[in-house]
């Protein structure tokens, strides 16, 4: 295994632990006002001004649950900016957790009902110790459609 891709910086959406490889993140963000965009699509959660650079933010929990998420709602709101395909973009999570090193973690596909709902967006089961950490695909989650009609 890459050691890049055996760290994972994690965070919770919904109660749920969730991992980005360390080699996609650029940076994390606690809070960040989003600026919402009219008729964007619902996996959007809005704009954030990144010192000049202005990146779409990505609403995870409505990706994960179908329900809006509450970015910036509470004190722990935080935004994961990754990097995908040269491409720049916020994850809006609930928490920002500590950074996980997979190395001899035991691997395992996601379970069939979460490969069907999420065929593109969850990568794999990882278990590091009493920590059961479901992987997401950086790729996956970024916003290719055209956001501004």
């Amino acid at each position: 295994m890459n050691p890049a891709r055996s760290q994972y910086c994690t965070f919770s959406v919904a109660g749920d632990l969730y991992g980005v490889p360390v080699s996609h993140v650029s940076e994390v963000l606690l809070g960040g006002e989003l600026t919402p965009i009219p008729l964007a699509p619902p996996r959007v959660s809005g704009l954030l001004n990144l010192r000049g650079e202005v990146i779409t933010a990505v609403d995870l929990h409505w990706l994960l649950t179908g329900q809006r998420g509450q970015s910036g709602a509470t004190d722990e709101a935080a935004h994961v900016v990754v990097e995908a395909d040269g491409e720049r973009f916020a994850l809006a999570v609930d928490r920002v957790h500590d950074v996980i090193d997979a190395k001899g973690a035991q691997h395992a596909p996601p379970p069939g009902p979460v490969r069907q709902k999420f065929p593109d967006i969850v990568g794999e089961l990882l278990t590091c110790g009493d920590t059961l950490l479901t992987t997401l695909r950086v790729e996956a989650l970024a916003v290719t459609e055209e956001i501004v009609p």
